[in-house]
């Protein structure tokens, strides 16, 4: 508790520096950096503290009859030395980097971490500040690129935590192989949406939808890759899709509060992606929203735009986006978007499945054909800021999960412990040991068949429970 504690000092005391480092690397807007960066690290943070003593608490567990009398237990203890190795990505340079910091801190563990060269301003930021509030030999930051993550991950870690692209997610889980060093993989990849034709009211469905697609300009890893409309209602959905841009962004984007990319080449990479569609002709899609010309790779600007009917091929269709470009596919049934999800994944698993539907029946449907690591229904991005869901990947998105309690079991070694008293009383004769000739061996069979012991976890009930058969045994013997 007390290096949480730290932390959260750390974050709380530096805030305004935090939120301008924020401002200089993505022009986050100081609310939406506060909300989405400082206040859900806080959050996760002040969870870990008032529930660490329940989450790092032995778990008493079963023990088998055979073994009786038996106390088994799972202790929740720190992982090998020299600690964590956390790798944190640029799109959250705060969040994604101090969120698993706090949970492998919770969990006792020393940590290294090594934010994102591409964050400078947030990455020099807490280089400074670390040593300030934590001693190396607890909580020790590394700056630099891939040459210094390279060199690290040589090393034999309790765990790397990484948060990133699945294709150098790749890279990291092939090198902590190489060490036997367990692995936390935080991808990413295409997420679709589904909007039934029975969705709940339309300016909410675009609101929710809009805001999750173009908050921290599209750079989340949960929010919303493409949308498959029901053509029911695919009209009134694009008209309040524009309407909730507008509201939210006006009508020139680049005056607004929006952020901005990360990095020119990556502007670039998503403007390549709309002027793609655009040269193309129908065969590639339609822009019906935004679009290249009001974009600047210059000053990493990416303006909100809607795509309707992309075509499978282009690269907004084969890539995950990461940027405010929504493709819209019209779908006429439930069915079609499941068959175009197997399709458009093809054996991928995204990180995140949306369903907007007043019905129940239907989003099991869906949710039950199309695997996702998390789901959600009539929202988007909002599970990534509950401390009380695992949050995680699932195949090409990643594995291994955190936040809460979940933080604490990924962080912790969970170390199996049994206590048995050693008396003559019970050995029972000495079955379990060979030789296991005749009725001794037959004793020692039947021994399999005794049930799991699920209350006698403590020395203390059985001696009460001794004390009682004593005083049976005492009363009957009164009464003869």
């Amino acid at each position: 508790r007390t290096q949480l504690r730290a932390l959260r000092r750390m974050v709380v005391e530096n805030k305004q520096a935090i939120l301008s480092a924020l401002f200089q690397d993505l022009g986050k807007h100081p609310i939406e950096a506060e909300v989405g960066e400082v206040g859900t690290t806080l959050i996760e943070i002040d969870e870990l503290l008032s529930q660490l003593p329940a989450y790092a608490k032995p778990q008493q567990v079963p023990s088998p009859g055979l073994l009786a009398p038996c106390f088994s237990e799972i202790r929740y203890e720190p992982l090998r030395s020299p600690g964590v190795f956390v790798i944190a990505p640029c799109n959250y340079p705060v969040n994604l980097s101090l969120v698993p910091v706090a949970g492998a801190l919770a969990a006792g563990n020393p940590v290294v971490l090594k934010p994102s060269e591409m964050a400078k301003n947030v990455a020099s930021l807490l280089v400074k500040l670390v040593p300030e509030y934590f001693p190396s030999s607890v909580f020790a930051i590394v700056e630099g690129g891939i040459p210094e993550t390279t060199k690290l991950l040589q090393y034999p870690w309790g765990l790397i935590f990484f948060t990133g692209s699945s294709r150098v997610g790749k890279i990291v889980a092939a090198q902590a192989a190489q060490t036997l060093t367990p692995v936390i993989l935080e991808l990413g990849g295409k997420s679709p949406t589904y909007i039934a034709s029975d969705c709940p009211e339309m300016r909410v469905v675009a609101d929710r939808l809009i805001w999750g697609k173009t908050v921290n300009a599209g750079q989340t890893c949960v929010a919303p890759d493409y949308v498959l409309c029901h053509r029911d209602v695919l009209d009134q959905f694009i008209e309040e899709a524009k309407k909730s841009l507008v509201r939210m962004y006006g009508e020139d984007a680049q005056k607004s509060n929006l952020a901005r990319i990360i990095s020119t080449e990556s502007a670039k990479r998503i403007i390549s992606g709309i002027k793609e569609v655009e040269l193309g002709g129908e065969s590639k899609g339609k822009i019906i929203y935004g679009g290249s010309r009001l974009c600047d790779a210059s000053s990493r600007f990416v303006a909100p735009t809607l795509v309707l009917e992309p075509s499978l091929d282009t690269q907004l269709m084969r890539e995950e986006i990461f940027g405010p470009v929504l493709p819209i596919i019209p779908v006429n049934s439930s069915e079609e978007a499941i068959q175009f999800v197997a399709k458009q994944q093809a054996g991928m698993t995204p990180l995140a499945l949306y369903v907007f539907t007043r019905s129940s029946g239907t989003f099991e449907k869906v949710a039950a054909a199309c695997p996702s690591a998390t789901l959600v229904r009539n929202d988007v991005i909002v599970q990534f800021g509950s401390s009380s869901l695992p949050i995680g990947g699932l195949g090409s998105s990643g594995f291994g999960s955190y936040h809460g309690k979940y933080s604490i079991e990924s962080f912790s070694h969970r170390r199996a412990t049994i206590y048995k008293p050693a008396t003559a009383a019970f050995e029972f004769g000495g079955v379990r040991y060979a030789p296991y000739d005749g009725f001794k061996g037959e004793c020692f069979k039947m021994l399999t068949k005794i049930p799991q012991v699920r209350v006698l976890h403590s020395r203390w009930i059985l001696f009460t429970l001794l004390l009682a058969l004593v005083y049976a045994v005492g009363a009957l013997a009164i009464q003869q």
